[in-house]
């Protein structure tokens, strides 16, 4: 009699829960690892952070731009300091030129009260006439010395090579009305003095 064997199916012995756990083994698990919750919410607090400040950045140049004047020193330090930089220079520019307003108007009140003629020459003409004439030749020298000296004084600090005028008109105690003027005109090319009072 021929012998048959019997051979039962085999009936997994394996729960559902071990077949998961069996397939999420490292062999048969293809996914990368996920980040933690955390790590993710932090790069993403990270980046709008970032965000925040580059938007902060813009509006605070959109805010300087659409101010008003003035406005926009406010914000800048750098600006700050420039404007009081400025406004010591200016104010030292100022002083100064209050200080030579000073000087002028001292100037113009000496000269008010001691005024004297620097070219005037005390002399004493006779009725002759040809006396008149030896007085004002023995002291022609001594004038034109005097009128040079001034003219050179007088021009010293002038900027060379510009011609320059002033002119100043005052009363004096005694009522009499003084002008004093003062012409530095250059000429180019001139090599003597009788050139330009020949030209003249």
């Amino acid at each position: 009699m021929p012998r048959h064997s019997s051979k039962a199916p085999k009936v997994s012995t394996s729960s559902p829960l071990d077949e998961l756990v069996n397939n999420s083994s490292p062999d048969h698990c293809t996914n990368k690892k996920r980040k933690p919750t955390y790590l993710v919410r932090k790069e993403e607090e990270k980046t709008l952070r970032d965000e925040i400040l580059q938007l902060e950045a813009q509006v605070a140049v959109l805010k300087a731009q659409g101010m008003p004047a003035g406005s926009a020193i406010a914000i800048d330090t750098k600006l700050q300091e420039a404007k009081g930089k400025s406004k010591v220079l200016t104010d030292t520019v100022k002083l100064q030129r209050l200080g030579i307003a000073a000087a002028q108007s001292l100037m113009m009140e000496c000269m008010r009260t001691q005024y004297s003629n620097p070219l005037c020459t005390r002399i004493c003409l006779k009725t002759d006439w040809t006396a008149r004439r030896a007085t004002l030749l023995d002291i022609r020298e001594e004038k034109l010395r005097n009128a040079y000296d001034y003219v050179v004084t007088r021009s010293r600090e002038a900027a060379g090579g510009q011609d320059q005028r002033s002119s100043e008109r005052f009363e004096t105690d005694n009522g009499d009305i003084c002008s004093l003027g003062s012409a530095v005109i250059h000429f180019p090319g001139v090599k003597s003095l009788r050139q330009v009072f020949e030209a003249l």
